[in-house]
């Protein structure tokens, strides 16, 4: 329920992003929450905290480097969004912003993670939230580029009505007033009706967005007239016409519009910053302008505390401007209204405030002010058919686990009815804004929760009827005491609804003032003990990637805030429950840890639950998560997570000092509290676990004489290499003098080299199983288990992905061949094809993993249906430094686009590309690649570059023996 009070009680803290600036426009470095004074409607706000915005050390601002001094150090990130509405901005405009922010990428992924909106004519996501800016540079390049869909419609209503009425003298053709003046209302009237749907299609994005500040809306745009009369009625003549016609116009007033824009802008947290691309000195317009396209840009920015950016050039200014916010969270005076006039000031002499005009309590969309109107009976006729139910959930996720007292979990289960003409061309997705809103016993009804989201046309249609149904599910944590809920979805393309009321269906457990569990699930074999303040729940995604829900479980009932982490960097806050926020994830799927930290109303630290994501599941890690870090002697809380490969079982986790071994647990939680002797100033914790299998692992804590500690870590580069003679055949038993290792041109010391012999081989197979590999299935499926039963030896392990329009692990790594080969036997061909995904998802289970890796994928077409790009796949796998091999079956080899991206992917890995025409020819490609692997070696080195120098590093391996050529992955980023 963002933006919403819970029921009842003081209202939660607020958050405002501010401007504060010093005597004659220049920023200040330093903002004390003391000097700060908020105002709503006029009635004092305690301010709480004031946090500097804007992540990463920021360059200095150009004025300090012509003055040679420093520049600040902000230290909260911006959520930033590029926004381009390809029906109102031109071409050119686009071309010139867009490729003026791409130069910009280093300072935009500065301040925080960029994402790359494109409305044409619908809003869709180029670009997920990414911190990498040759990503951003790249895809605004291509949004400057490239052809869209959607072509610019506002200039040429202009332009047409002046080509059709344009008179001998420059002006318009006035003799037949009557026809001119219903040519001039048409005209407007089209002028009024196009903005506002464009103002409406992103005010329905801009609500389903869930999160608080900081965070800006990067607008390319060329603006529009509020006022059209300036251009319709200022050319003509006749006194009486202008007159009259200006009269006519005062009906077309784009004014409300634009209010209720910036107003929504506001109340949603958000700094506009209107980048107006025809702005510029010399600009050549390329029609009948706009009278005063500056004007609405302008009310958006000084509504929202934000900045117009008018010349390209000032892009660098206008971002400094940004890196030097400030976010300020205050609680907000009693009894105030929804809607609340804000001010801020400062008691510090000649500091000005620029600051958002309005807060509001909550941020309504068009779906959500019906879902309201569905409970409250005053809605009109829905337009789509919608039918809903409510259900228990079953017994999987976070929710079986535990409710928290006061809440009820129920599944809803939705299906919409919609034509095909509601779908786009070629499309079977739809966009919708879906909104929920609840009633309570009491009769209270607000807004639960408000989302874009794109569900998929079910293929076959229901007898005899020519619509298609579109599902849509969602599990819901809902207040104990909701009796009612309303359900609208809205399509973002037409604007029609569909409409659902629900009663809730009776609790099966009213007990109230106490938490209720699941008498299915065994808190304490999951690690959930009383100890325990927080539980993250896992995230139920293949690759968590992008804007991702993340919710979190208060296990006691001091939990007043939770705090959420990524790899230790804040990254957002609940200050109520249920706990959950959206984090901004890159767009690629990176390993990371998210912490939840468990807070009271004092703020003291109460506990805290880690979960690691992207990391595969046969990922086998240890890691100490309390202490952080170890100061000195004493008693210490020691919390050790585990991330333990599916179907494997810890067997044991032992806690040591130095050698001295002072816990041990055969189930979780890992949890114990230790003595650390007084004066000890050196020494080491370590946290060792042993799985079923006997494997181990470790994580250490050192302290250190100066009394400040670190993690253990090595920096070791291991290369998989193929050597192969002039025929392509490869050659195995070289020792280490053959081989000559280059890091950036310069020579590294080899360390270890491994053949395939000595170093065991963790495979993943990813297997193609579309709808079009359905006639040549029976011939893979007996290729592929015999390249299995032919690579695989004891220490060997394989793991299994097939894939259509969906990825999914079949098999996690194991060294069961006979298991492998049965789940490839029932494989079923579905739908079409995702290789990019298929791609991300196979590198993924094999993170972690050490010794010699290698994906072997198959593929008879070109991507249709992944959510990552080409250039996204590519980018990941190079970074993964993971053989691939491509085996391009059939039709692909005459696809050149898709045959060039292969053959590029598995050259940068170290891999290799495999045409061939007919299916029968697999099971000797399987062979090659086969022998290829088995003469595969494992080169070690440590690099003699700083660790601290960071970037991509060239990799280049030579053999001695001119007639043999080395093969492997073309570089490295360093780092975890």
């Amino acid at each position: 329920m963002d933006g919403e009070a819970a029921g009842g009680g003081a209202e939660p803290p607020a958050a405002l992003v501010v401007s504060v600036a010093a005597e004659g426009g220049g920023p200040v470095d330093a903002v004390e929450a003391g000097e700060l004074r908020v105002l709503e409607d006029g009635r004092p706000a305690a301010v709480l905290e004031v946090v500097p915005v804007g992540e990463a050390a920021r360059r200095p601002s150009p004025a300090a480097r012509r003055a040679g001094g420093p520049g600040a150090v902000p230290v909260w990130p911006w959520r930033l969004v590029v926004y381009a509405d390809a029906v109102l901005l031109p071409w050119r405009s686009r071309f010139r912003a867009s490729e003026a922010l791409a130069r910009h990428a280093l300072e935009l992924t500065a301040l925080g993670t960029v994402e790359v909106v494109v409305a044409a004519p619908q809003p869709e996501e180029w670009l997920g939230a990414t911190r990498d800016p040759k990503l951003v540079a790249d895809v605004l390049r291509r949004l400057a580029r490239e052809t869209l869909d959607a072509s610019p419609e506002l200039a040429s209503i202009r332009r047409a009505f002046a080509g059709a009425h344009q008179g001998p003298d420059g002006g318009f053709n006035e003799g037949d007033a009557a026809t001119l003046r219903r040519a001039i209302a048409a005209a407007a009237t089209a002028e009024q009706r196009l903005v506002e749907k464009r103002l409406q299609t992103l005010a329905d994005w801009l609500a389903m967005q869930p999160g608080d500040p900081p965070r800006a809306l990067l607008w390319l745009a060329d603006g529009y007239d509020l006022d059209p009369a300036a251009f319709y009625a200022g050319p003509l003549s006749r006194p009486d016409l202008r007159r009259r016609v200006e009269d006519e116009l005062l009906a077309i007033d784009l004014t409300p519009a634009t209010e209720e824009l910036a107003a929504r802008l506001a109340h949603g947290g958000w700094t506009a910053v209107p980048i107006a691309a025809r702005a510029r000195a010399n600009a050549r317009d390329p029609g009948p302008s706009l009278q005063a396209p500056l004007a609405p840009l302008e009310r958006f920015s000084d509504w929202t505390g934000g900045r117009l950016a008018t010349r390209m050039a000032d892009l660098d200014e206008v971002l400094h401007d940004l890196g030097r916010r400030w976010l300020v969270r205050y609680r907000p005076p009693p009894e105030g209204g929804e809607v609340r006039r804000v001010a801020v000031r400062s008691s510090r002499p000649g500091r000005v405030v620029r600051a958002p005009l309005e807060r509001s309590r909550e941020r309504i969309s068009a779906a959500g002010a019906r879902a309201l109107s569905l409970l409250r009976g005053g809605v009109e006729a829905a337009d789509l058919e919608l039918d809903c139910s409510l259900e228990p959930p079953a017994v999987e996720g976070l929710y079986q686990l535990e409710a928290p007292a006061g809440w009820r979990l129920l599944d809803l289960d939705c299906r919409l009815g919609v034509g095909a003409e509601e779908l786009e061309p070629g499309k079977s997705s739809l966009p919708l804004a879906l909104a929920l809103a609840v009633e309570t016993a009491g009769g209270g009804v607000s807004l639960e929760s408000e989302e874009i989201v794109r569900p998929e046309a079910r293929r076959r249609r229901p007898a005899g009827s020519d619509r298609r149904r579109l599902p849509i599910r969602r599990r819901l944590l809902l207040p104990a005491d909701v009796r009612r809920l309303g359900v609208v979805a809205r399509s973002l393309a037409s604007g029609r609804w569909g409409g659902a009321l629900l009663e809730l269906p009776p609790d099966e457990d009213p007990g109230a003032g106490e938490a209720r569990r699941s008498p299915v699930v065994d808190l304490t074999a999951l690690g959930l003990d009383a100890e325990q303040a927080v539980y993250l729940a896992p995230i139920e995604q293949p690759m968590v990637t992008g804007r991702t829900r993340v919710q979190a479980l208060a296990l006691r009932p001091e939990v007043a805030r939770v705090r959420f982490l990524i790899d230790e960097r804040a990254a957002a806050r609940d200050d109520r429950p249920p706990f959950e926020v959206w984090l901004n994830l890159p767009e690629l799927p990176a390993p990371a840890v998210i912490r939840a930290v468990a807070e009271d109303a004092e703020g003291r630290r109460l506990g805290s639950d880690s979960l690691a994501i992207n990391q595969g599941q046969s990922r086998f890690a240890v890691r100490i998560l309390e202490p952080r870090e170890l100061l000195g002697g004493g008693s210490h809380e020691v919390v050790v997570g585990i991330e333990v490969p599916k179907w494997r079982r810890v067997e044991r986790v032992e806690l040591f000092w130095r050698e001295e071994r002072l816990a041990s647990f055969e189930r979780p939680p890992y949890r114990a509290r230790i003595e650390v002797p007084q004066d000890a100033r050196t020494g080491f914790l370590r946290a060792v676990a042993r799985l079923d299998d006997g494997s181990t692992r470790e994580d250490v804590l050192v302290m250190g004489a100066a009394g400040f500690s670190e993690e253990v870590g090595v920096d070791l580069v291991e290369l998989p290499v193929v050597v192969e003679d002039r025929w392509g055949r490869p050659i195995a038993h070289l020792e280490g003098e053959d081989f000559t290792i280059l890091e950036d041109g310069v020579e590294q010391r080899l360390v270890d080299l491994r053949g395939a012999g000595e170093s065991p081989l963790a495979l993943a197979l990813a297997l193609d199983v579309s709808a079009s590999m359905a006639a040549d299935l029976p011939l893979v499926r007996a290729a592929a288990s015999g390249f299995l039963r032919r690579i695989l030896r004891p220490q060997d392990r394989a793991l299994l992905v097939a894939f259509s329009s969906q990825v999914t692990l079949l098999a996690p790594l194991t060294d069961d061949v006979d298991r492998l080969t049965d789940t490839i036997e029932r494989l079923v061909p579905d739908d079409v094809t995702a290789l990019n995904d298929a791609i991300l998802f196979s590198l993924v289970q094999l993170h972690g993993i050490p010794g010699r890796k290698a994906v072997v994928l198959l593929t008879d077409g070109r991507d249709v249906a992944s959510r990552h790009s080409r250039d996204a796949a590519f980018t990941f796998a190079r970074h993964a430094g993971i053989p691939i091999y491509v085996i391009g079956l059939g039709s692909i080899e005459h696809k050149p686009v898709a045959r060039r991206s292969m053959a590029r992917l598995a050259r940068a890995t170290g891999g290799a590309l495999h045409l061939i025409d007919r299916p029968s020819e697999l099971e000797a490609t399987y062979r090659t690649i086969a022998d290829e692997l088995a003469a595969q070696y494992l080169l070690s080195y440590y690099s003699s570059q700083p660790a601290s120098e960071h970037g991509w590093r060239r990799i280049e391996v030579e053999v001695g023996d001119a007639a043999l050529r080395a093969r492997t992955i073309s570089g490295y980023l360093p780092g975890p």
